[in-house]
C-alpha cells in the first residue's frame, strides 16, 4: 500500500508540518507513518483500485476457462473483464463498526438521471464542463425565467414575494426528500427482503459475503454532480431576488445546517461506498457561481429601480429626469458595482499566500531529493 501511494502520488504531512507526496525511501520523515491509520481506508481502496486498473495481459491469449473473450499484450485486464460482465459490480463495502461510532459522535454533536449524449472527450474534466453547462442553462430557464416574467413583464412585486417564497419552500423540502428520504426507504425495503432470507440473526453480525450482498441492494452514487446543482439553484433564489425577499437567505442558512447531516447520513446509509478521486478544483462550478454573483447585482439593482416607489422618489428630487437619464443612472450605478464586486473578487486572493509558499517550498524540497537520488 505505501508503494501504492507513491506511485499514485499521494499527499500526506511531512515531519515538519508541510504536505508533500509520499516517498517510500523518506518515508519515515513522514508524520506517524507507522500507525495503521496513516493511509484512511478511501486512500487505501484508491490505491487498490489504480493497482487494479493496472494489470496487464502479457502472454495469454484468453481468459481462463472462456476462451471467446481475447486478451491482448499491453492491454488492461480488470476492464476486460468487466467489459464482458465477468465482473459485474466493484464498489467497497462500509466499515460498519466505524459508521456506528460516527452514528454516535452525530448524536451527540447535534432522479432526474443525468446523462449526456457520447462526445468522444478526450479528459474528463472536458466531459463535465460541457455536462455542467447544457444542464445550468435549462435549469436557469426553468427555475428563474417565470420569476424575470413576474417582476418586469407582469409588474407585480406581492405575487413576486410570494412565488418566490413557495418555490424556494418547496425545493428544499422535495430536494431532502428525493436525495435522502426516498432511497433511504428504497433501500431499507429491499434489504428487507434480503434479511429475510438470511438464517441467521438481523442482530447477529453479518459475514463478509452476507455484508457484500445487503450493500449490493443499496444505489450507486453518482458524484457531487446533483448536490452542486441543488446549491447553485437554491444560491441563485437567494441572490438573484434578494432585494424582494431577504429571508431566503435565512432558511438557506437552516437548509445548508440540515443538509451537512444529511448528506452525511445518505453516503453512509444509502449509497454504496465510493471511491475517491483527486481533483485541483471544484472545476467549472465555480464559473457558474460567480456568474450568478455578477448577474445578481444586475438583478437586483433592476428590481429596485423597476419599483413604482423608486421612480416617484426619483422625480421628486429630479423633478426634470427623463426616462434615459434614469436608464443611463442604471448603467452607471450598476457598472460601479459591478466593479467593486471585481475588486473584492480580485483583492481576496483564491489560493491563501502561505499555501503559495508551502506548495513552492514543497516542490523544491522534491526537486533536491530528485537530484540527490
Amino acid at each position: 500500500l505505501l508503494h501504492g501511494a507513491e506511485a499514485i502520488g499521494l499527499k500526506k504531512e511531512y515531519k515538519d508540518g508541510s504536505i508533500r507526496e509520499f516517498c517510500f525511501t523518506d518515508r519515515y520523515n513522514f508524520t506517524n507513518q507507522e500507525d495503521d491509520d496513516f493511509l484512511l481506508e478511501s486512500e487505501k481502496h484508491q490505491i487498490i483500485k489504480v493497482e487494479l486498473d493496472s494489470l496487464r495481459a502479457l502472454d495469454e491469449k484468453y481468459v481462463p476457462g472462456h476462451q471467446s473473450i481475447k486478451l491482448y499484450p499491453g492491454k488492461s485486464i480488470f476492464r476486460r473483464l468487466a467489459s464482458n460482465e465477468l465482473i459485474t459490480d466493484f464498489f467497497p463495502l462500509h466499515d460498519r463498526p466505524a459508521l456506528h461510532k460516527l452514528r454516535w459522535a452525530w448524536y451527540k454533536t447535534i432522479d432526474l438521471n443525468l446523462r449526456q449524449p457520447l462526445e468522444n472527450h478526450r479528459l474528463e474534466s472536458d466531459f463535465q464542463k460541457n455536462l455542467i453547462t447544457k444542464i445550468l442553462v435549462f435549469d436557469f430557464a426553468n427555475n428563474f425565467l417565470a420569476l424575470f416574467y413576474i417582476a418586469f413583464i407582469y409588474d407585480d412585486m406581492p405575487m413576486l414575494r410570494q412565488t418566490l417564497r413557495n418555490l424556494f419552500l418547496v425545493h428544499m423540502i422535495v430536494s431532502q426528500a428525493l436525495e435522502s428520504l426516498l432511497p433511504y426507504w428504497t433501500f431499507r425495503y429491499r434489504s428487507s427482503l434480503y434479511r429475510a432470507t438470511l438464517k441467521s440473526n438481523r442482530k447477529a453480525e453479518l459475514t463478509m459475503h452476507e455484508q457484500t450482498c445487503l450493500e449490493l441492494q443499496r444505489d450507486t452514487y453518482w458524484g457531487t454532480f446533483d448536490d452542486y446543482l441543488e446549491l447553485w439553484l437554491q444560491f441563485g433564489y437567494v441572490v438573484l431576488f434578494s432585494c424582494v425577499y431577504p429571508p431566503a437567505a435565512i432558511f438557506a442558512l437552516i437548509n445548508n445546517v440540515i443538509e451537512m447531516k444529511s448528506d452525511a447520513f445518505k453516503m453512509c446509509n444509502v449509497y454504496r461506498r465510493p471511491f475517491v478521486y483527486q481533483t485541483n478544483g471544484i472545476g467549472t462550478w465555480k464559473v457558474a457561481f460567480e456568474a450568478l454573483s455578477y448577474l445578481a447585482v444586475v438583478s437586483n439593482l433592476a428590481l429596485i429601480f423597476h419599483t413604482s416607489r423608486f421612480i416617484e422618489g426619483i422625480y421628486k428630487v429630479f423633478p426634470d429626469a427623463s426616462t434615459i437619464n434614469i436608464i443611463l443612472a442604471f448603467v452607471a450605478v450598476e457598472h460601479i458595482l459591478l466593479g467593486v464586486r471585481w475588486l473584492i473578487s480580485y483583492a481576496v486572493p483564491v489560493v491563501p499566500h502561505w499555501v503559495k509558499v508551502e506548495t513552492q517550498r514543497m516542490k523544491y524540497f522534491s526537486l533536491q531529493a530528485l537530484k540527490r537520488q
